[in-house]
Order: structure tokens, then C-alpha cells, then sequence
């Protein structure tokens, strides 16, 4: 007959059990006096669906949390008065208590999908968490709740509070849009404030990865204009909480490109060669454009190297010599520029095929190094050949016995 039962001990160590009547779906209880179980209905009613949840507080009072069957699961709260149940939260969609515990003030603290509450001298305090399932609970020293519940995205999460308020955490969903001699920026506020009310925002800007310096702080705003840029420049920005407490941890690193009226970036596409294998002197060619007509070179680079100027712009050209390298893929890659403003690289990925490798095999050295002595032996042994061969050549036969030697 006990199906969704909970269990909770009184301040004698004597167990209280809520449970559903199975054959009726009514919320029944159950109690040790210390030799028998009595035992009596609660709830005739709304009945039980499911999630039942049981504490008693320090005075030996039973309260029940549980979803109702009527209205369709529908949160519902009881308490005994001493002579009935006494209904302490209607049966409503809006709050559950399928969590209960008492704290040393005797308060009731619960959590459900919308909120964590406190029930203290007979009001509700309420405190909305991201939380999407009803999750457990539990008191840590200093009466402080624990909760682990599952979130929208389905995530397993654990949130405690603190004793006292804490930094807040960082700012979310940072955006940067480049205007001319203009960036302008917005965010939304941290998902905790730390216990403090956010006060204000720091804002960091660099232009390298994780080289930001504070450039402004703001107060309760969610947005700002930078006006300190320069045009054609990428520029890197975070953001940080402030509370009473303090400045919290930035947010993830965003970045925008200032540009003037009318200047959009280039674009760049190479041609020739598409892919495959290629061998000695190659030919690279591209075409390239820009909005505004500006076009002021195009930069090609092989792997990792240099950026070279190729030859045209509009429609350019880059001679590779393939030989140079040790045989295997590669990536060549070319980018425009019109002045202010780099395209997004264009690139293409080719397999080499001169007959160079590296000394390992592995396809990673350098020619020259690897087989100057080659070269030298094939340089050195025909030339000391010649020389031999020649010296041979001149030298003048010996003279005949009793024949003087010319002179």
C-alpha cells in the first residue's frame, strides 16, 4: 500500500511516513509511537500522484509536501495541527514541495522547478533558480540550503548559498559590432549576482587574444560605445560584474573590426591549382575584389610562412617553386587588402611530388640539409676525374736508353 513514500525521523528518533494508498491514490501516514504504527488519511480530496515529501519540525509536527492527482499533478502542502491537516499551500501548478527540511529556526525551507522558499513565521520567501526538474535538497551548517537539480539544457547542476554575499559571476552573451570609429557592445547580466545587486561593469579591450586592459567602467548598464578605435583595426573586449562585494570573473572574449562608411572588407578565391599532386615550379593564380574598388595587393603564403606579395591584384599570380619542400601536403593560402581592411583568407591544400623527403621518411626536412652531401659527391668525383685524366694527357713519354732527354 506505500508507493511514492518518504520518510523523516522526529526528535526522538521515531519515523514518520508518508505514502499513496494504492489501491485508492489517497495520501496516507503513517507513524511510530514507539511499540505500534498508527496510521490515518490525509488527503481524500486531490489524493496523490506522485512525489511525496515528509519533515517533521522540532515541536514532533509532520508536514507533507506532494503533487496532487486533482488537478493533474499540482503541488500541494499539509501540515497536523494536533486535531486535523491543515492545508498549508493550496494545490497549485505554480509551487511543489517535493523537498522539505527544517532548519535550527525552525524554519521550513523547500525547492521545486520554479523556486527555492522559505516558509518563516508563516510567510513564503521566494528565490527563482535556473532549475528545470525538482531536483533534492539539503541544509549545510548555518541553516544554508543545497541543491542539485537538472537544468533546460538537461545539465546535472549543484547551488548553494553563501553566508555571505560573494563576487558575481560573469556577465553573459557578450556581442561587439564594428561601426566607423566606432565599436559598439552589449551583454546580459550574470546569472548570480553573488547575493549583492550588480552595481556596475568594467570593460576590457586589447588588440591581441587575452591582452585586454580596462578602457571604462560603467554603472548599471548592459551596453556601451567604444568611440577610442581606430578603423580597420580587430579589437578584442570582455566584460565584468561589479557588486558591493566586488569585481567578478570577465566573460568570453569577443571581437569587432571599426571600419568607415561604406568599407567592407575584401574577398579573395584561388583558382589554380584546385588540389592534387604538383611538381616543380607551379603557377598560382586568384582572382580578388572589393566593394569599394581599392584593392592595394594580394599576400600569399605557403604553411606556416611569410606573407609574399603576388603579382596583380584583381587577378594575381604567385610562382611556387614545390622542389623546396620535402614532398607531402601542403596548404597554400592568399589574402587581400585594400588598404584598411584584410579579406578572410582563401586556401587550397595540394600534395607535393618531386622525389624529396625527409631523412626519416616522414616527409619533414629540409632538402639542402638532408642531401648537400649527395650533391658534393656528385659535384667533386667527375671534376677530380677530369683533373686526373688531364694530367695524364700531358705528361711527356720517357727517353730511349743511350737517347739524351730534350730539353
Amino acid at each position: 500500500m506505500g508507493f511514492d513514500c518518504s520518510i523523516a525521523l522526529d526528535a526522538g528518533g521515531l519515523p514518520h511516513i508518508a505514502y499513496q494508498n494504492q489501491s485508492s491514490s489517497r495520501l496516507e501516514y503513517a507513524r511510530r509511537n514507539g511499540a505500534a504504527w498508527a496510521k490515518q488519511p490525509v488527503d481524500d480530496m486531490d489524493g496523490v500522484r506522485c512525489c511525496t515529501a515528509i519533515a517533521v519540525n522540532a515541536s514532533g509536527i509532520p508536514f507533507i509536501g506532494y503533487a496532487t492527482s486533482s488537478p493533474a499533478g499540482w503541488g500541494k502542502l499539509v501540515a497536523w495541527n494536533g486535531t486535523a491537516w491543515e492545508v498549508m499551500a493550496q494545490a497549485s501548478l505554480s509551487a511543489f514541495f517535493v523537498n522539505l527540511a527544517f532548519d535550527s529556526r525552525d524554519r521550513l525551507h523547500t525547492s521545486d522547478v520554479y523556486a527555492y522558499r522559505i516558509l518563516s513565521q508563516g510567510a513564503w520567501i521566494n528565490e527563482s533558480y535556473d532549475a528545470a526538474s525538482f531536483g533534492a535538497l539539503a541544509l549545510a551548517a548555518g541553516d544554508l540550503p543545497r541543491i542539485a537539480f537538472v537544468d533546460a539544457d538537461n545539465s546535472l547542476k549543484f547551488a548553494w548559498a553563501y553566508a555571505t554575499p560573494q563576487r558575481p559571476s560573469a556577465p553573459e552573451n557578450l556581442e561587439a559590432f564594428g561601426g566607423d570609429g566606432q565599436v559598439f557592445a552589449r551583454w546580459q547580466a550574470p546569472a548570480w549576482d553573488g547575493g549583492s545587486s550588480v552595481t556596475g561593469y568594467v570593460v576590457y579591450r586589447g588588440t591581441a587574444p587575452g591582452s585586454g586592459v580596462a578602457v571604462t567602467t560603467l554603472g548599471n548598464a548592459t551596453s556601451w560605445t567604444d568611440v577610442g578605435v581606430t578603423n580597420g583595426v580587430t579589437y578584442y573586449y570582455r566584460v565584468a560584474a561589479v557588486n558591493s562585494v566586488g569585481e567578478g570573473p570577465p566573460s568570453d572574449e569577443v571581437t569587432a573590426i571599426p571600419s568607415g562608411p561604406g568599407d567592407d572588407p575584401p574577398s579573395c578565391a584561388i583558382t589554380s591549382p584546385t588540389g592534387g599532386i604538383v611538381r616543380g615550379n607551379v603557377t598560382v593564380r586568384g582572382t580578388a575584389t572589393d566593394p569599394e574598388n581599392s584593392l592595394a595587393r594580394v599576400e600569399v603564403r605557403v604553411d606556416q610562412g611569410t606573407w609574399i606579395t603576388a603579382a596583380g591584384t584583381s587577378a594575381w599570380t604567385y610562382t611556387w617553386n614545390t622542389s623546396a619542400l620535402v614532398d607531402g601536403p601542403h596548404t597554400v593560402a592568399a589574402r587581400a587588402w585594400d588598404g584598411s581592411l584584410y579579406s578572410a583568407a582563401c586556401s587550397v591544400t595540394v600534395t607535393t611530388d618531386n622525389g624529396v623527403v625527409g631523412p626519416d621518411g616522414d616527409g619533414n626536412g629540409d632538402f639542402l640539409r638532408d642531401y648537400a652531401w649527395v650533391l658534393a659527391v656528385l659535384i667533386v668525383v667527375p671534376l677530380a676525374l677530369g683533373i686526373l685524366i688531364l694530367a695524364r694527357r700531358r705528361r711527356r713519354p720517357p727517353a730511349k736508353p743511350g737517347q739524351p732527354e730534350s730539353t
